[in-house]
């Protein structure tokens, strides 16, 4: 029998409190505490929630109003086996947080649809209602119209978490599938956001999009042969593009993204070099605690054959087609992401050189044979594609990368950071750090997770939702922000050519058996370009401390 009583909710004093939404709009809560149970209420079966909601009491800097920390909202704490919110005391206020993210069991989008639903439409209502009349002196952001072309499961995640930004406006979607961007369409209207025009004739249905819209963010998520021409195309347009990786399979079309990118208006959405743990990492580089950098190595390490290869009825997917083609690390950008900024690749370094192996295919025709039997295809298919990729960058000042992809064998999933200077090296496998000097015993690691909170980045200061325990969240909100103010985009057009282009050359160097010179898409700027992704209060004048 279920346990109820855990799942009674209990609500005590609620006042001097304050609901704050991501989008930076804060409003005074006493008027509504109806509303908002109502609204919280409607979580008590929800995986995840649609937009980041915390309860503060206390006094909050410069934003908020004041408070006592003993004035506590007591709230309903979810069961734990569907994930949910929990009390915690933060700075010495009452913070109302998710305790963990869940996913749909079917797709990678964040709760299930009727949830979303309910859940979303009380969050558009809580939204209209902060901008009473508490906050008639603010002024509403200005809008930004959106266009999604590619509306799967990551597509229309993405789109889920942007719609929670009060900028937003999903003014097109677009998909070869009608039925997907009807799907979207509806989310939008359902959310209390206006019905955006649907694209859907054919698999070139984003020219049209691009000739009759006006554009001032595209999020591409479609498959990776389209992402360069699509955001191309946006580009040409005007429009700010934030593209799913990797953003080109081609040198040439690398290039093309390099001359048309004007005023950094384009961005690959690699997640990863948004992450925590990454990002305090390079404030640390930054203040030199590790001293000059000399080498790095990262993976992109996860069985990924039931997601690559074949679905459940043992039917192709489409990634299937270069697999049948191509021997190459196709998907190196989660693995470089962090890497680039941690060695200053493109803004004062870069890469010369890549030499890549590959091991011979095994794994693939295995698990064919495991799960379809021996008569299915992809039992005995010669597939070209090597299990274990691995590669090795030089760049200019005589730094080394050792990359890998390794997902067509049966492991756990593993990034395998490390980066290693003159002064100490970290290791995010085992979650270990030692500097010389200042680790408590010479030779011997110690724990990562007091440096991590002694050198968080200022990005998470605030608590994001989306996947990947928020870093998708993070990662929007810095692109919106730069769409809002016109200004650079948070990764360069650099970076992003930077890790795709390891797609062909990797495939160029093992069919070669010999190391191939690496483009230097900045034409010689490297030598003089600072960096300017994510830097702190640390690296800027006159601060001493990240994360302040």
């Amino acid at each position: 029998m279920r346990n109820t009583q855990r799942r009674k909710s209990t609500v005590g004093l609620w006042n001097k409190s304050t609901v704050r939404f991501r989008s930076s709009q804060y409003v005074a809560a006493e008027e509504r505490n109806l509303l908002v149970f109502q609204f919280v209420k409607q979580f008590e079966r929800v995986r995840q929630t649609i937009t980041d909601i915390e309860v503060l009491g206390g006094m909050e800097r410069n934003r908020q109003y004041g408070g006592n920390e003993e004035e506590d909202f007591r709230f309903h704490k979810m069961d734990e086996k569907v994930g949910g919110w929990k009390n915690e005391k933060v700075d010495g206020k009452i913070l109302l947080s998710r305790s963990r993210p869940f996913y749909h069991p079917t797709a990678s989008i964040c709760m299930r649809r009727r949830e979303f639903l309910k859940c979303s439409a009380m969050a558009a209502g809580m939204a209209a209602a902060s901008l009473g009349k508490e906050t008639a002196a603010q002024t509403e952001p200005k809008k930004i119209r959106l266009a999604v072309i590619g509306t799967g499961s990551r597509g229309v995640g993405l789109m889920q978490y942007l719609l929670a930004f009060p900028e937003i406006e999903v003014v097109a979607v677009c998909d070869q599938m009608k039925a997907a961007t009807e799907r979207a369409a509806k989310i939008c209207v359902d959310v209390g956001k206006p019905a955006p025009t649907i694209y859907a004739e054919d698999e070139k249905a984003w020219k049209k999009l691009f000739e009759t819209e006006k554009v001032d963010l595209a999020i591409i998520a479609s498959g990776w042969p389209t992402h360069a021409e699509i955001s191309l195309a946006a580009l040409e347009k005007g429009a700010y593009v934030g593209c799913e990786v990797p953003i080109a399979t081609s040198i040439e079309d690398c290039w093309k993204l390099v001359e048309t990118a004007e005023k950094n208006k384009c961005m690959m959405l690699e997640n990863w070099s948004f992450r925590q743990d990454n990002l305090a990492v390079l404030n640390m580089i930054r203040l030199g605690l590790f001293g000059e950098i000399m080498h790095a190595h990262c993976a992109y390490s996860h069985d990924c054959r039931d997601y690559f290869y074949y679905d459940a009825k043992g039917v192709e997917r489409w990634q299937l087609q270069y697999f049948k083609k191509y021997n190459r690390n196709y998907y190196p950008t989660h693995a470089l992401g962090p890497i680039l900024s941690w060695l200053d690749i493109n803004a004062g370094d870069r890469f010369t050189e890549i030499y890549s192996v590959a091991t011979a295919a095994k794994g693939a025709n295995i698990r064919a044979k495991d799960r379809f039997g021996a008569d299915h295809p992809g039992a005995t298919t010669a597939f070209p594609q090597g299990d274990v990729v691995t590669s090795i960058l030089k760049t200019a000042k005589g730094k080394t990368v050792v990359l890998n992809l390794d997902v067509q064998l049966p492991r756990p999933s593993a990034n395998r950071w490390m980066v290693q200077g003159t002064k100490g090296i970290y290791d995010e496998e085992k979650g270990s750090v030692y500097l010389e000097g200042v680790s408590p015993k010479p030779g011997q690691w110690e724990p990562w997770e007091p440096y991590q909170e002694k050198y968080n980045h200022r990005y998470w200061n605030e608590k994001y939702v989306g996947g990947h325990n928020g870093t998708d969240g993070c990662e929007l909100r810095q692109l919106v922000d730069a769409v809002a103010a016109g200004g650079p985009t948070p990764l360069d057009v650099y970076d992003s050519v930077t890790m795709s282009a390891v797609v062909e050359l990797s495939g160029m160097s093992i069919a070669a058996n010999r190391p191939i010179e690496f483009p230097d898409f900045t034409k010689g700027a490297w030598k003089t370009r600072k960096p300017s992704f994510a830097l702190d209060h640390a690296q800027e004048p006159g601060s001493q401390e990240p994360g302040a």
